[in-house]
C-alpha cells in the first residue's frame, strides 16, 4: 500500500524550515511520497498585506523541493474557488488514490486545536494524523492528553520528532567532550536545515562610541571551541555616523575581500556566519557577501529583555529558537557573549590610545578624568579644538574651558588627530 503524506499550508514564503520539516517526515513516517499543498485562501488566518499571490507561492515552492527526492508540489487548492477546507482536498486526493495510506502533517499547534477544525471528524475518517513534534517544554503532557483523546474517537496519530530534537538527545547521549562538540555542531547543522554540520563558525559585532572609534570583532569557533588564533578586529574606515548596517556590511565585505586577495590571515572559509544583530545586520552580511560572490548561511543573534540570547533569526525575520536544546542554547551564547567581549576589549583600546596620545595632554589643569570627560561629549580631538568656551564650560570648569581654548586658539593652525595605528596581521 502506498504511503502518501499531505502537507498544507500557507508557505508564506517556503523557507528551510518547512523543507526540513518535509525530509524528517518522509524519513519517519516512512513515506514513499509527500505531496506540498499551498491553500488559495487559509481558514484560519489571513495573509499579510503585499504577500505573494497562492500562484507565486506554489513556484517558490516547487524550486525549493526540486532537489527533493519523493517530495513534489500540487495546485489542486489553488483550483478551487473560496476558503482552502482540508477536509475538501482529502476528499479529492482520496478520489485520486483510492487505495494509498494517506498521512495528514501538522504542527503542535494545529494539532492540539484540531477539533475546531472543520468537519473534523470527517478527516480522522480517512487519514493518519502525522504531527511534528519539536519538543518544547509545554508540549509533552499537551500531545499526549490530546493523542489520548482523539485515539478514544478513533483517531490514528504518529509523532514526527523534529531533527533539532533527536539531535538534542543524541548530544545528551554523547560521554566525551569532543562527541559532545561533534553532537552539538551536527545539532545546529540540522536545526537550521544546513548539508554539512557547521565546523568552522564566524561570528561578528560591532562596537563604537558616536562616529569615534567604530570597531568590529571577528571571532572563531571550530567544533564549537574557540580558535583565538584566528580572531580578527577591524576599525571602520569612512562613515560619517554610527550606523550599524553600513558597519557590518563594510566589515563582511572586508574579511572576504582579504579572502579573494590571498591573504593567508583570511585563508580558511567559514561553514556558517553569526551576526550580533537581527535580520537588518544579516541582510547586510548577504549584500556584502553578494558583492563578493560569496554564498554562506548567514543568521543573527537576538537577545531577549534579559540580555541572553533568545534565538537565531534569518534576513527574512524568521526566528530560530534555542529554547528546546539547552546546550545549543548555551553554545550560541557563548559564540555571542565570546564575540561581544572581543569588540569591546578593542574598543577600549583605541580609545585609550586616542587617550594616551592626546594633544590635551598639554593642557595644564586637564587631567586624564577632565580629558576623559571632554573626549567622551565631543568624540574627537578636533572637536574638542573647535569649540567655543561657552560650550567646553558645560562639560569643564569655566578656568579649564578657558585654557583649553587658548592651547587651541592660542597656536598656528595645525592638524589635531589621534595616533592610533593598526597593529599588523590583526586588523582587517
Amino acid at each position: 500500500m502506498e504511503r502518501i503524506g499531505i502537507f498544507g499550508g500557507t508557505f508564506n514564503p517556503p523557507h528551510i524550515g518547512h523543507i526540513q520539516a518535509a525530509k524528517q517526515a518522509m524519513a519517519v513516517l516512512k513515506l514513499d511520497r509527500l505531496i506540498l499543498i499551498p491553500d488559495n485562501m487559509a481558514p484560519h488566518k489571513a495573509l499579510p498585506p503585499n504577500s505573494p499571490t497562492g500562484w507565486q507561492r506554489l513556484d517558490m515552492l516547487r524550486l525549493a523541493v526540486q532537489d527533493c527526492p519523493g517530495i513534489q508540489v500540487s495546485d489542486l487548492e489553488l483550483r478551487r474557488e473560496g476558503v482552502s477546507y482540508t477536509v475538501d482536498t482529502i476528499a479529492q486526493l482520496r478520489q485520486l488514490h483510492p487505495k494509498a495510506k494517506l498521512y495528514l502533517l501538522m504542527g503542535t499547534d494545529m494539532f492540539l486545536c484540531f477539533q475546531s477544525w472543520y468537519h473534523w471528524k470527517q478527516i480522522l475518517e480517512d487519514v493518519t494524523l502525522g504531527v511534528f513534534c519539536r519538543g518544547a517544554s509545554h508540549e509533552p503532557a499537551a500531545l499526549e492528553q490530546k493523542q489520548t483523546e482523539l485515539k478514544k474517537l478513533g483517531a490514528k496519530v504518529e509523532l514526527v520528532r523534529m531533527a533539532n530534537e533527536n539531535a538534542r538527545e543524541e548530544t545528551l547521549r554523547a560521554t566525551t567532550a569532543e562527541e559532545r562538540r561533534s553532537k552539538l555542531t551536527q545539532a545546529l547543522g540540522a536545526l537550521l536545515g544546513l548539508e554539512q554540520p557547521p565546523h568552522r563558525i564566524e561570528a561578528f559585532d560591532i562596537s563604537n562610541t558616536g562616529s569615534s572609534d567604530i570597531v568590529a570583532s571577528m571571532t572563531v569557533h571550530l567544533d564549537g571551541r574557540p580558535l583565538k588564533r584566528d580572531y580578527r578586529h577591524f576599525k571602520l574606515k569612512g562613515l560619517a555616523h554610527a550606523d550599524d548596517y553600513a558597519s557590518m556590511r563594510q566589515v563582511v565585505r572586508r574579511r572576504f575581500q582579504r579572502y579573494l586577495d590571498g591573504d593567508e590571515k583570511f585563508g580558511q572559509m567559514p561553514d556558517l556566519l553569526l551576526i550580533d544583530g537581527g535580520a537588518g545586520q544579516v541582510r547586510a552580511a548577504l549584500a556584502a557577501m553578494e558583492e563578493a560572490g560569496i554564498r554562506l548561511p548567514v543568521y543573527g543573534m537576538v537577545k531577549d529583555g534579559r540580555h541572553r540570547t533568545r534565538a537565531l533569526e534569518a534576513a527574512d525575520g524568521r526566528e530560530i529558537g534555542l529554547a528546546q536544546n539547552q546546550a545549543l542554547f548555551a553554545l550560541v551564547g557563548r559564540i555571542q557573549e565570546e564575540t561581544h567581549r572581543f569588540a569591546i576589549e578593542f574598543h577600549r583600546q583605541q580609545q585609550a590610545s586616542r587617550l594616551r596620545g592626546s594633544a590635551l595632554d598639554e593642557v595644564p589643569g586637564v587631567g586624564p578624568t577632565r580629558k576623559a570627560a571632554l573626549l567622551k561629549h565631543f568624540k574627537s580631538v578636533r572637536a574638542v579644538g573647535r569649540a567655543t568656551v561657552e560650550e567646553l564650560a558645560q562639560v569643564v570648569p569655566k578656568q579649564a574651558a578657558q585654557a583649553v581654548y587658548d592651547h587651541f586658539h592660542g597656536k598656528e593652525e595645525q592638524e589635531l588627530c589621534g595616533s592610533s595605528q593598526e597593529a599588523p596581521g590583526e586588523s582587517g
